[in-house]
């Protein structure tokens, strides 16, 4: 498996699209042809890819790994810190808070970072990274109230998220198209271990130094894991530059006086386009993420608002990208491919299932599955696992067989619709919890199909410039649909859960129905072998069923996004053109 493709020994024979009368000759016709005439399945070299040696791309991704294995490692550790914080304040209540504006700022973040990869470049924008990142453990380490925590939330997950969008980018500027799929797996493979890591360190870190030592000694291993990929971002940029391999045909603005250079910037960023488009996502994300802290709910003033100035500035900024923007975030003939539309489509349909079917599933093994923190814990994550683990074999799979719309269409959609649809059986107390286990490796598999194909068929869409554009935009649909399936679970849950407690309940617990209803303690408190468990159990059952149900129907949605694709053979997307 080729890390780099090789620069062909031979021009490619070009593909004339247009024929010419039997009268023109065939060296007329080879004149006229020009890259254009290729097939539109071929790739442009991109610079950097040419930049390092086999060895040095070795030791690159060895890095990276390191880099990434930490940034998984303290984030896990963080993530449980996280109501201990709240608590040390006397806020534990706005632990759910400080969630929702991670998952904003997770949202949005990334179309600015692409645009700004575009501008400046790899490693001025992972150097800006870093800095937030080490600028985000500092503040969690020294902060003394709850908003001071929530900004320091802020700088750590735009640093989280900007590192790993800057390593993919890495990874579709040095392998060629039919093995990023692999690396991508390769890169996020840390997760392997340090789901099992996180937890006892966690423990010993609240045991003993305490919660702000358990931030801030992370900031120096941040730096020192983070200095040899920033050298390795360097050496290939300078590389790159000093072989003239880079487009020197970009407007040059040295010139400029400070106005004029600001503007300069202005029009390329698009930065009234990045505007409306990041104000459209905060007001569609801040209304599912926080309906259910309102009085009325979906019906709240607040909510309302949000809902419809998050609508109105879609399209908005479909117009303005249209017709008044400068500098277009994404060329239109891209923005409107048939495939690009589909694959955002189906990635939203399929995060929005995936997090409904997820959202009450820890309740569900604590409540009625009767299993333990631990185990509990241990089931939740088995998606991580297994999705990890078909991330990789599917990429090493891609490396010879590149269809990836059929290796989505008939392998990665129908085993999620089958993880799902089995839990519908297996939902009650009786089922043997193994059963649980298989239904979630077969989802887990599932996922891990689609997510690197569904980046792949996107980077097959695109010239190599509007890659980041593009994989940011994904992130975004991503991040919405998880938003909107959580929504969706709070909702029939809300609606759901607590009528089939009052229905199935004996008459002796209905005074404590309320009790019941709003506390997983509760819950799991009562005997197996009583009426109340049993009730529990019921409601539970009834209401999961419903989820899952309305889970399944989503899927079929993204089965049919998926057969939308361009039928692409990433293998054939693999060659290089000289230029000429």
């Amino acid at each position: 498996m080729d890390v780099l493709p090789r620069a062909p020994a031979e021009e490619a024979t070009p593909k004339l699209v247009n024929a010419e009368t039997d009268s023109t000759s065939s060296k007329e016709k080879q004149l006229t042809a020009t890259v254009a005439d290729f097939e539109p399945e071929q790739e442009k070299p991109n610079p950097i890819e040419y930049a390092l040696s086999r060895q040095q791309l070795i030791v690159a991704y060895l890095a990276i790994f390191i880099l990434l294995f930490v940034q998984e490692l303290t984030s896990g550790i963080f993530r449980v810190l996280n109501p201990y914080v709240t608590s040390e304040f006397a806020r534990h209540s706005l632990t759910a808070t400080t969630s929702v504006v991670s998952s904003i700022v997770s949202a949005v973040i990334n179309l600015p970072v692409a645009k700004l990869i575009e501008l400046w470049g790899r490693m001025q924008v992972l150097a800006l990274m870093v800095a937030s990142m080490l600028l985000g453990i500092v503040l969690l380490a020294s902060c003394r109230t709850v908003e001071a925590y929530c900004a320091a939330q802020v700088f750590y997950t735009v640093a989280f998220y900007g590192i790993r969008f800057c390593v993919v980018i890495f990874i579709t500027d040095t392998t060629a198209i039919h093995n990023r799929a692999f690396f991508i797996g390769f890169t996020g493979s840390p997760v392997l271990a340090t789901l099992w890591a996180y937890g006892p360190m966690t423990d010993r870190i609240l045991r003993t130094i305490g919660f702000r030592w358990g931030f801030g000694l992370w900031a120096p291993v941040y730096l020192a894991v983070s200095l040899p990929v920033l050298a390795v971002f360097y050496s290939a940029q300078k590389k790159a530059k000093r072989s003239k391999a880079t487009d020197s045909g970009a407007e040059d603005p040295k010139q400029r006086n400070t106005l004029q250079l600001l503007m300069y910037h202005v029009k390329l960023f698009d930065l009234f386009g990045i505007l409306i488009i990041s104000t459209s996502l905060t007001f569609l994300l801040l209304a599912v993420s926080i309906y259910s802290y309102q009085a009325n709910e979906w019906k709240s003033p607040l909510i309302i608002c949000f809902l419809v100035f998050g609508a109105i500035l879609l399209p908005a900024f479909g117009l303005y990208e249209r017709y008044l923007a400068p500098s277009m975030f994404i060329p239109w003939s891209i923005f409107t491919n048939r495939t690009v539309v589909a694959t955002n489509l189906m990635v939203l349909t399929l995060q929005t299932a995936e997090q409904l079917s997820n959202a009450y599933f820890y309740s569900l093994l604590i409540v009625v599955f009767r299993q333990s923190i631990t185990n509990a814990t241990y089931i939740t994550n088995i998606y991580y696992i297994g999705s990890t683990i078909a991330n990789l074999v599917i990429g090493l799979v891609l490396c010879r067989f590149g269809r990836i719309k059929y290796f989505a269409l008939c392998g990665g959609v129908p085993l999620a619709m089958l993880g799902i649809g089995l839990m519908i059986k297996f939902r009650t107390a009786d089922t043997h919890i193994g059963l649980v286990v298989l239904s979630q490796f077969l989802n887990a598999f599932g996922g891990g199909i689609l997510h690197p194909i569904e980046q792949i068929t996107l980077m097959a869409e695109s010239d190599h410039e509007h890659i980041p554009a593009l994989l940011a935009v994904e992130s975004t649909f991503a991040q919405i649909g998880k938003g909107i399936g959580y929504a969706l679970a709070g909702a029939i849950w809300t609606g759901m859960f607590k009528n089939r407690l009052a229905r199935y309940l004996p008459l002796a617990e209905m005074p404590n129905l309320e009790r019941i209803y709003s506390s997983i303690s509760v819950q799991s408190s009562y005997p197996a072998d009583s009426e109340t468990f049993k009730a529990i159990a019921h409601a539970y059952g009834d209401t999961q069923r419903t989820i899952l149900l309305t889970s399944i129907g989503i899927l079929v949605a993204t089965l049919g996004f998926t057969a939308l694709w361009r039928d692409i053979d990433v293998k054939k997307i693999g060659g290089r053109l000289k230029k000429t």
